[in-house]
């Protein structure tokens, strides 16, 4: 193991990390200095001169701090500096303005080239020493190299052959000893896809860099500046003085300058490949770093402004060209594939269900996005084709992406790397498409796509090299950039845009489909439904018009339905069936679902009874009203209920009778037994005595069953006459009688004052708070004084009373049963009572449409309600 490996082995994660975050944390846009093979000036909007690079000495010949706060006309022609300002107000197509300059020092002429951009709230000059250099000399005539570059490139068909092609023009255009076109993956990794060289350097065509070699800071400063120039590597940088600009801080922004200084962990990467002077063209598509030209020099090599920007140039048609080509190969991909998805569409017919299209057609839903397998999860449901993992792990993929993702769309060449779950052992996928087909991420369709197996060679071992300092460790570049080959299985060819926007596609489409078979699935339930009714229904639009009828009202009308659907309802029905619609006249509908309509008539000698109801049905795009007509046969239903309410009235006709006669044999019972133990009391035994006692209590319980039963008969013969009653009079009488019954015992009952006034008959509304009150008193807990508490509430359209007492309370269970006829929850020995009072009220609230309930907390004590309706029919 080499020292490297084992510092790094040693190095805890912390360690790791901070070395890692140290290297991007490097601001390398803000060096505060520059390459020495040109000068720089800072210029505030007026053109005065803030700031400046220590080496404009060496061209002045003299100290440059006289120059701070001075303005440029100092140095520089005033019709250059209207040229110059004319180039800072051209707008911000290309933020780099150039031109040729000529500065006197010493009664010598010397002549610049120019840049000049804005940073900030400052004007950035910079001036390069125009050079007659051999190279320079030889490349005069290079527009005319561009424009035969342009021309050849009509010629070129595929990619490999531009991207042969663009290598050695960049060589000889620039004259540099190595070209290399490198690409980057959708890692940021870079691979050499072509090379052009001097035989005697080495080659790394083919190879691979790890993305650590150009960290993400410096990928950023190669998306905004096309060009950057390094003509010797071991210059040693000037520095821009003063330190900062007008006490802000703040170091100038160099991203767009061409001598801005280089970090010195790249002059030492340069220099560890053996290179002396580097140049690096930044090619771009669609917005975004798609690889570099890097051109590469065995030792100094200044290129001029004029052949650096021939240079970028060639980069920018290169991509312009590279963008065509691949775009003639994506269109090409781009119809194959979407005449699968249109092909895919054409199959989704009303006819067709979604599982069965799945089973049918899976291999065009495969081929839509390049994949080789599929799974598609649907209500609970897994369907899965063509190559892929197991059932065990698709399952924990997908609970994986419902925990931890959240977007459109999941699209990953390796599960490895981008999950944290493990691929079976034999499993031979390893990209995966994921697409939602559910608004709430349950349902997914899922590719797979094959890992590619094979050998990556890389210029060097992907290692990262730490270097422990006082400052803590950072990475170091990497010395050696030989051959190592490595094997990759677990990676999949990447998911292009089409493949993704079609699998968004499909998954509408899916879900579309998957909604359609509910729909239709809920349609054939309703209709199944309609159809085994014996009710008639009719089914009709705003317009009159009949959409839908059963089965039971085509038998029984004896109409085919294809005879009646879009007929006017009055156009098929006669007489008082046809007068429920106008002909002439709009059905009125509301927004609420309500009953229009509802009466009885006659229809083949029988009795119907019929009810319209509005209610909103959903029609493709728009919703429409409808109205639902349904009619029920009730002649036998009428025939039964005239002779139930013929025996009810009989029935109560006899219980009252019953009522009234036995009362007076239980008075003779009564009377008799008591005379008896008058007259011959002392001629009995104590047994016999104990047995005229039961004899005469049983026969008071009897008499006042009776009494309460025929007070719970009457309430169905007696019409109510409700009046308006003043409750507070009449509570106040109840309270006043129940202190006079229970004189001397303890017991406390409170009233809210101005108790409402209300329709009611003054017995009824009496009788229930009797009931209540006499219950809270009766079913006292032992242990406290009894309090009962009467309230009311006045809600919108009725009243609500309560009667709460702090008694032993009812089980929750007994809610529902304490006002059933005869339901007693305690013996009569341990509470008195006949188990009618709650039936009563009960019987006498329902007289008048208002409810009755209560609440309670066993061993606390209970709330008993009831309400009244304001207006009384």
């Amino acid at each position: 193991m080499g020292q490297a490996a084992e510092q790094r082995q040693a190095l805890t994660d912390k360690e790791l990390d901070g070395a890692l975050q140290t290297c991007s944390d490097e601001q390398i846009h803000i060096p505060g200095s520059i390459q020495p093979h040109g000068f720089m000036l800072i210029l505030d909007d007026a053109f005065n001169i803030k700031k400046f690079s220590l080496n404009l000495a060496q061209f002045l010949e003299q100290n440059p701090r006289y120059l701070l706060n001075l303005n440029l006309d100092t140095l520089v022609d005033a019709d250059k500096i209207e040229e110059l300002k004319q180039l800072t107000s051209q707008g911000a197509l290309n933020p780099i303005r150039s031109t040729l300059l000529s500065l006197k020092v010493n009664s010598e002429t010397h002549h610049f080239d120019a840049i000049i951009h804005k940073s900030g709230a400052f004007f950035v000059l910079e001036l390069e020493p125009q050079r007659e250099t051999t190279l320079s000399i030889l490349r005069q005539d290079f527009y005319r190299d561009i424009m035969t570059f342009s021309t050849n490139l009509q010629k070129i068909e595929s990619q490999e052959a531009l991207f042969d092609y663009v290598v050695h023009e960049v060589r000889r255009i620039t004259g540099f000893s190595r070209i290399k076109l490198y690409r980057f993956d959708e890692l940021w990794n870079g691979q050499v896809v072509a090379e052009s060289k001097e035989e005697h350097m080495s080659s790394y065509m083919g190879l691979h860099f790890p993305h650590s070699d150009i960290p993400k800071q410096a990928r950023a400063l190669y998306a905004r500046n096309y060009l950057r120039l390094i003509p010797d590597i071991s210059y040693q940088p000037s520095a821009l003085f003063p330190d900062d600009l007008d006490d802000s801080q703040k170091p100038i922004d160099l991203s767009f300058s061409a001598l801005r200084s280089v970090s010195p962990v790249h002059l030492q990467y340069l220099e560890n490949m053996g290179i002396m002077a580097s140049m690096s063209i930044s090619i771009m598509q669609n917005s975004k770093l798609w690889g570099l030209i890097a051109c590469h020099h065995h030792e100094p090599n200044f290129v001029s402004y004029n052949v650096r920007m021939a240079a970028e140039l060639v980069g920018h048609t290169f991509s312009s060209f590279l963008s065509t080509l691949q775009q003639s190969d994506e269109t090409i991909e781009v119809i194959e594939k979407k005449a699968y998805v249109n092909e895919i569409m054409g199959v989704f017919t009303p006819n067709a269900t979604l599982m069965h299209v799945l089973k049918d057609k899976y291999e065009m839903l495969i081929k839509a996005v390049n994949a080789d397998g599929l799974v598609v999860y649907v209500d609970g449901k897994h369907f899965a084709f063509g190559l892929i993992p197991d059932t065990a792990f698709t399952d924990s993929l997908i609970k994986w992406l419902e925990e931890n993702f959240n977007q459109e769309v999941f699209a990953s060449t390796s599960i490895m790397r981008d999950t944290d779950l493990g691929l079976p052992q034999k499993a031979l996928t390893s990209g995966v498409l994921a697409v939602p087909v559910s608004t709430n991420m349950v349902d997914y369709v899922v590719w797979f796509r094959e890992g590619q197996a094979r050998q990556i060679e890389w210029a060097g071992k992907p290692e990262k090299n730490i270097t422990k300092t006082e400052s803590g460790y950072h990475l170091t570049p990497r010395a050696s950039f030989e051959r190592w080959k490595q094997e990759s299985r677990y990676v999949s060819k990447p998911w292009s845009e089409i493949d993704i926007e079609n699998g968004k596609t499909i998954a509408k489409i899916l879900l579309t489909k998957k909604y359609e078979d509910k729909l239709r699935q809920k349609n054939d339930d309703l209709n199944s439904i309609l159809n085994n009714l014996n009710a008639i229904i009719y089914i009709i639009d705003t317009e009159g018009r009949i959409l839908n009828a059963n089965n039971t009202a085509l038998k029984l009308f004896d109409y085919a339905k294809e005879d009646i659907l879009g007929q006017h309802f009055s156009e098929v029905f006669e007489g008082e069936l046809a007068g429920l619609i106008d002909k002439n006249s709009k059905v009125v509908f509301s927004t609420q679902d309500s009953i229009t309509v509802e009466k009885d008539f006659v229809f083949k000698n029988k009795n119907f009874h019929l009810i319209s109801i509005k209610f909103p049905l959903y029609d493709q795009n728009e919703d429409i009203y409808a109205l639902c007509t349904i009619a029920t046969d009730i002649s036998r239903l009428r025939d039964t209920e005239a002779e139930l309410i013929e025996s009810n009235k009989e029935l109560e006709r006899m219980a009252f009778i019953a009522s009234h006669d036995l009362q007076e044999p239980l008075r003779i019972i009564s009377n008799f037994t008591q005379r008896l133990e008058r007259d011959y009391g002392e001629q009995l035994d104590e047994k016999a005595k104990k047995y005229i006692d039961f004899t005469v209590d049983a026969a008071k319980r009897m008499n006042n069953l009776i009494s309460d039963l025929l007070a719970y008969s009457r309430l169905s013969q007696e019409k109510h006459e409700p009046q308006l009653i003043n409750t507070q009079k009449e509570i106040d009488v109840l309270v006043k009688q129940c202190e006079v019954t229970m004189e001397g015992q303890d017991i406390e009952i409170s009233c809210e004052t101005r108790m409402p006034e209300i329709y009611m008959e003054p017995g009824h509304f009496s009788c229930v708070m009797q009931n209540f009150i006499s219950n809270g008193l009766k079913y006292r807990h032992p242990e406290r004084k009894p309090q009962i508490v009467i309230s009311y509430e006045d809600r919108t359209r009725e009243w609500v009373f309560c009667v709460k007492d702090n008694g032993i309370g009812i089980k929750k269970k007994y809610f529902e049963k304490i006002f059933e006829l005869f339901q007693r929850l305690h013996t009569s020995q341990d509470y008195p009572g006949t188990g009618i009072g709650l039936a009563l009220c009960e019987r006498i609230i329902d007289g008048y449409k208002g409810k009755i309930w209560l609440d309670s907390e066993y061993g606390e004590g209970s709330w008993f309600y009831f309400s009244i309706p304001k207006v009384q029919s």
